[in-house]
C-alpha cells in the first residue's frame, strides 16, 4: 500500500480537509486544514480506518480551515505544522476571522512541531519527505507543500476561482511571487489540492490567465 489521501468538505464552510496515510508505514495520520466545528464525520471515518491523526499542517489561519484542530489535538495530542505568522493568528479570533462569522469567534492553542518559514523546509514523516514553503497572497502566513504526486495550496490557488487578496494581510505583490514559483513546478505531474473545490493537474492549468482575471 502506498501514500493514500482522502477528502473531507468541511462544514458549514464547504473547504477541503485532507487525510494522508500509508498503513503499511504506520497508523498515524497526517491532517491537513480541519475546518468542521462538528468532527464527527471525520472520526467516525478514523475509528473505521483505525488512524489517529499525528500532525495537523495548516495552510492558513482562517476559521473555515482551522474550526476542528481543538477537537484533534486534544483527543489525539496532534501537533501544529504551520507557519509562525499562522500559529499566532490562530491564537485570535480576529485574526482568524471566526470573530466575524458569529460574534464570538474561538482561538486554537497547541504545540507547534514545525515552524514553515525557509524558501524550503524539509518535514521527514514515515517514509515520506514533506517539502513545505510559503505561498503568501491570500494571507501572509500561508504556506504549500508537496508530498509524493500532490500539490496542496490552500487558499492561494483554488481551481477557476480568482485568489482572494482583499482580507486582512493579503497581497497582489506577494501572489505573484507564489504564482511563479507553481508554474516553476510544472512539468512534474502534480495534482493541486486546493483549499476549497476540486483537485485538479499543475500542468494543465493556466496561472497566468487566472491572475488576468
Amino acid at each position: 500500500m502506498a501514500l493514500q489521501l482522502h477528502r473531507f468538505i468541511n462544514q458549514p464552510i464547504s473547504s477541503n480537509c485532507y487525510v494522508l496515510f500509508d498503513k503499511t508505514e504506520s497508523d498515524r495520520c497526517l491532517l491537513v486544514d480541519p475546518g468542521s466545528g462538528d468532527c464527527s464525520e471525520i472520526e467516525a471515518w478514523l475509528y473505521g480506518e483505525k488512524l489517529s491523526p499525528e500532525y495537523i499542517i495548516l495552510t492558513h489561519e482562517h476559521f473555515d480551515h482551522i474550526a476542528g484542530c481543538n477537537f484533534f489535538i486534544n483527543k489525539y495530542r496532534a501537533k501544529l505544522i504551520c507557519s509562525s505568522l499562522c500559529f499566532e493568528y490562530i491564537q485570535s479570533a480576529k485574526r482568524n476571522l471566526s470573530m466575524f462569522q458569529d460574534q464570538k469567534g474561538f482561538v486554537v492553542h497547541g504545540e507547534l512541531a514545525l515552524e514553515v518559514s525557509a524558501p524550503n523546509t524539509i518535514f521527514s514523516w514515515g517514509g515520506y519527505s514533506i517539502l513545505l514553503f510559503p505561498s503568501n497572497g491570500h494571507t501572509n502566513a500561508s504556506i504549500s507543500f508537496i508530498i509524493g504526486q500532490w500539490l496542496f495550496t490552500g487558499d492561494t490557488l483554488i481551481r477557476d476561482i480568482k485568489t482572494v487578496t482583499k482580507l486582512y494581510s493579503g497581497s497582489k505583490e506577494a501572489l505573484v511571487l507564489s504564482m511563479n514559483q507553481y508554474e516553476r513546478l510544472k512539468g512534474k505531474k502534480y495534482i493541486v489540492c486546493a483549499g476549497h473545490g476540486e483537485m485538479f493537474n499543475l500542468d494543465n492549468y493556466d496561472l497566468k490567465k487566472m491572475m488576468e482575471k
